[in-house]
């Protein structure tokens, strides 16, 4: 039986082949569509900041007046939004259709995307529940029924209540619905003989549930003692929103599995000739996961556990991947952009399939700055590694976890910069007031992408700093070979690589470095160091996780949730060239630290250039018209300017939305930057401001001293002070040249 990897890698080259053909064809049909056409796009001219309004945008008045909504727009490089209810064939608005097609037409230039959710869908609407089968749905392991019940019975007997319960394993309160589902004499399920009914109690003594009926607009009917019944996998409860069930092994109905339906909607709403919406360019996928929402669904539908893992095989994994193959298939790259969630571990990595990656808030929705090395090292890898001509990686800046959202706007500061650093896009949003504001437009400038285009690359300011190994990572001496152990693998030196080769069988090995101790005592720490898969070709169809757990931190004083972002800092991989991944761990200086990289798969990887940093992870970057400062301390932290930047000086923004912190003050040689912020800045060359020629008493408006008085002659400052002895103190103001 061929492996997982084998069998996706068959898959995957062999939808790109089709693919290559598909594309070529369509660029064609299409090439008189300009609002069609990528290469008109904003967000794929490299010019910063890039920003895109994310799906709150469709607020308020704005459902009613089409005028509000496009002048909210303005400033944003494209919408991505829930253009139709719950990702089904149903307009979200009855003008839906005719704002979108007036809108992209009069504003060729912006990218508009529909945000689809490929997990769950509703089964609760007329006109939408007949378009999935209830073989579709993702249930979990289920019993029978030990009593006949007829379409009026709430008290349904069963021979194995425990199954079911009010709540997750979680211990979310969500009422999960139930499927009943008939059987033939043979034990095969008679789909279109279902209902879906809403469990109200358990009583697991006497196997008793109390249910609902004709749940999700289901029909109540009759079932014979043996029946099948199982609970069904969702998230928002009695709602009639379910998991749809993309493993390779669900069920047929009508010739149809569930990824057919999901790919006939996308064509329904975005190619056909009757098409619902037909001007968008491309989607953004929303949970396409490679794995099931939970590891103890029944995917195959025999009553069993499986979690999507059929005979060893990664059945789940291999359904989204042959479902995103066909739906890259179907919408030519170029003239459709697809994205997806890219933040877990389950999310999507195919670098060949997918024009980027988004990732919900800058680590996670409830983590707005704990690991911050994660993004780093995976949108590094997205820009880096992803080969399209339309490349788009953004963050969604959002921030959810009730400790964050008193700093909020601080904390979409921070995603903002940082996004901005690595050259990606990142969210804002549509109403009046926009945390970020002043750093879109440049305050009162009001001018979009006005940073204009980097000028050179992410500056890593740790790497700066000394190494705390003195090269012992780099050079691997025997002392710090000694201080490495391999968890299932064998790990050699090659060279000034270390090769670790994970034991056969393993899905995972482990490398731990023991007795960190490096640095001042509360100083933060920085990591880097270089990994590759071995090999001419990944031996995974996908990039593989590297993930690190330090033992010994600090308590950051917060929740242990929130505590324990602060670990688990992760990046991706493939094969050559070597992928950096770097690792902050703030105030972790002068402790006892043991590091473990988890890395994922068996095949073997190189490691390289390990070097520790007691630094801050602060990245900064150089655009044509500023530059931008990213702090991911808990202190303040001081950018020393000359240094970065020698050849020009800055001045903040004058602010809109912030005017205190963007108060449009010109900086000196050094610019301090709050802990977990950041700081965009305008620049200017300082051969424009260099010799400066006072003519009148006007020229030094605003100038005063202290003991002494001010004059103007020959076009220079005099200043007499009162008398031999005074102290004299003068005041400047707008003194633009810092040489």
């Amino acid at each position: 039986m061929k492996s997982f990897e084998d069998n996706a890698k068959l898959k995957i080259w062999g939808k790109l082949i089709t693919l290559y053909i598909l594309s070529s064809i369509s660029s064609l049909a299409f090439a008189q569509v300009t609002h069609k056409d990528l290469s008109q796009k904003d967000i794929f001219k490299n010019e910063f900041p890039k920003t895109i309004v994310f799906r709150g945008e469709y607020v308020g008045s704005v459902h009613t007046n089409c005028n509000v909504w496009s002048n909210g727009l303005i400033h944003s490089d494209g919408v991505f939004k829930k253009y139709v209810s719950w990702d089904e064939h149903v307009a979200a608005n009855p003008v839906t259709r005719d704002w979108v097609s007036q809108y992209a037409k009069d504003n060729p230039e912006k990218l508009m995307l529909i945000h689809y959710n490929f997990r769950e869908h509703r089964n609760d609407q007329p006109g939408v529940s007949d378009l999935f089968s209830p073989a579709h749905r993702v249930t979990f392991s289920g019993t029978n029924l030990s009593a006949d019940i007829d379409a009026s019975t709430t008290a349904v007997s069963v021979n194995k209540a425990s199954l079911f319960n009010l709540t997750y394993p979680d211990g979310s309160f969500r009422y999960p619905c139930v499927l009943i589902v008939a059987l033939d004499g043979n034990g095969n399920r008679l789909w279109d003989q279902s209902e879906i009914v809403l469990l109200k109690s358990v009583d697991i003594d006497s196997n008793v549930l109390t249910v609902e009926r004709e749940h999700a607009l289901t029909t109540a009917k009759a079932y014979f003692e043996g029946t099948y019944i199982a609970p069904i996998s969702t998230r928002l409860g009695n709602s009639g929103v379910f998991d749809v069930n993309l493993s390779e092994s669900c069920p047929v109905i009508d010739g149809k599995t569930a990824a057919d339906v999901i790919l006939d909607q996308l064509k329904a709403i975005l190619t056909d000739n009757d098409a619902l919406i037909p001007d968008l360019q491309g989607i953004s996928y929303d949970v396409l996961k490679w794995k099931p929402r939970f590891d103890f669904v029944d995917t195959n539908n025999d009553g069993i556990s499986d979690g999507g893992i059929i005979n060893g095989e990664d059945k789940w994994r291999n359904g989204a991947i042959d479902l995103l193959a066909r739906i890259r298939e179907a919408f030519s790259e170029d003239k459709y952009v697809l994205t997806c969630d890219g933040w877990e571990h389950g999310d999507q990595r195919s670098l060949n399939l997918l024009n980027g990656m988004e990732s919900e808030g800058l680590i996670s929705n409830q983590d707005a700055y704990r690991a911050f090395s994660t993004p780093i090292n995976t949108f590094t890898f997205w820009q880096e590694r992803c080969t399209s001509d339309y490349k788009l990686n953004y963050v969604a800046t959002k921030v959810k976890n009730s400790i964050d959202i008193p700093n909020e706007d601080n904390y979409i500061r921070f995603a903002s910069g940082t996004a901005t650093c690595l050259g990606v896009a990142f969210t804002r949003w549509h109403q009046d007031y926009d945390p970020v504001k002043d750093e879109i437009i440049a305050g009162t400038e009001n001018k979009t992408h006005w940073l204009g285009q980097p000028m050179g690359g992410m500056i890593r300011l740790a790497k700066n700093a000394p190494d705390e190994l003195d090269g012992a990572g780099v050079d691997l001496t025997s002392a710090f070979m000694t201080g490495l152990q391999g968890v299932n693998c064998s790990v050699i030196k090659d060279g000034n690589s270390i090769v670790v080769t994970g034991n056969q069988g393993s899905d995972h090995c482990e490398l731990k470095i023991n007795d960190l101790r490096l640095g001042q005592a509360n100083k933060d720490l920085t990591i880097y160091f270089e990994i590759e898969e071995v090999g001419n070709a990944a031996a995974y169809p996908i990039p593989r996780i590297v993930e690190a757990h330090m033992d010994g931190l600090p308590s950051y004083e917060e929740t242990s949730t929130e505590n324990e972002m602060h670990n688990g800092l992760y990046g991706f991989f493939t094969v050559g060239p070597a992928t950096q991944m770097s690792l902050y761990y703030r105030k972790a200086g002068g402790r006892n630290l043991d590091l473990t990289l988890d890395i994922e798969g068996a095949g073997s990887v190189r490691i390289k250039n390990f070097t520790v940093h007691a630094h801050t992870q602060a990245i900064a970057r150089e655009f044509e018209n500023g530059a931008v400062l990213v702090n991911p301390s808990l202190d303040e932290m001081s950018f020393n300017l000359r240094e970065l930047f020698p050849d020009f000086f800055f001045k903040k923004i004058d602010g809109v939305s912030h005017p205190d912190y963007n108060d449009g003050s010109y900086l000196g040689g050094t610019v301090a930057v709050p802990p977990k912020n950041a700081l965009f800045i305008q620049k200017f060359q300082k051969e424009k401001r260099h010799s400066y020629l006072f003519e009148t008493e006007g020229d030094c408006e605003g100038w005063s001293a202290l003991n002494a008085s001010l004059s103007v002659k020959d076009g220079s400052l005099s200043l007499t002070p009162d008398s031999a002895e005074a102290n004299v103190l003068l005041k400047l103001k707008n003194l633009y040249y810092m040489g």
